[in-house]
């Protein structure tokens, strides 16, 4: 699902087709619930494997950061001084000194592409964290369903 959401989020950056942002929104809701899901029956399985509790712990929280600059993204497109409600919740600096911090967070933070830009990264970290997530089930999966392994008899009178 998180595949189609990056997919669909190319479609809304680079062409003009008028159903890849509500797709890509709606998969938005498809993509907390999936990860709801997966969170649920991780956390509730007994015994539960210890290794993926970090990773996922780590892909809520890239979730709720692609949550809010996905949000910062879509309200930046209908920013406006009629608007003041839409304007970015990071505030530009009022420090007037001359140097490269107040002129990045001014120039760069606050250009109209840079929450669009940051949200493209953070979905491909999203996407790879849910991918080691359902690697590490995977594994933790087969690994308890593989059968016991005898030795073959020709090796055990090699080793005797």
């Amino acid at each position: 699902m998180t595949a189609l959401q990056v997919i669909l989020g190319a479609f809304t950056r680079h062409t003009e087709y008028s159903f890849a942002p509500r797709l890509h929104l709606l998969t938005a809701f498809v993509v907390v619930v999936a990860v709801v899901g997966l969170s649920f029956a991780v956390l509730g399985s007994q015994p539960r494997p210890r290794a993926v509790v970090p990773v996922l712990c780590a892909l809520w929280g890239v979730l709720g950061l692609q949550l809010y600059l996905g949000l910062e993204a879509w309200l930046t497109r209908f920013r406006s001084p009629e608007n003041p409600q839409l304007a970015p919740l990071l505030k530009p600096s009022t420090d007037r000194s001359p140097g490269l911090p107040s002129e990045l967070w001014n120039n760069v933070v606050h250009h109209p592409d840079f929450m669009r830009s940051v949200h493209l990264p953070v979905g491909a970290i999203l996407f790879a964290l849910g991918v080691a997530v359902c690697l590490y089930l995977w594994r933790s999966v087969k690994v308890a369903d593989r059968p016991q392994t005898q030795p073959l008899p020709q090796l055990q009178e090699v080793a005797a």
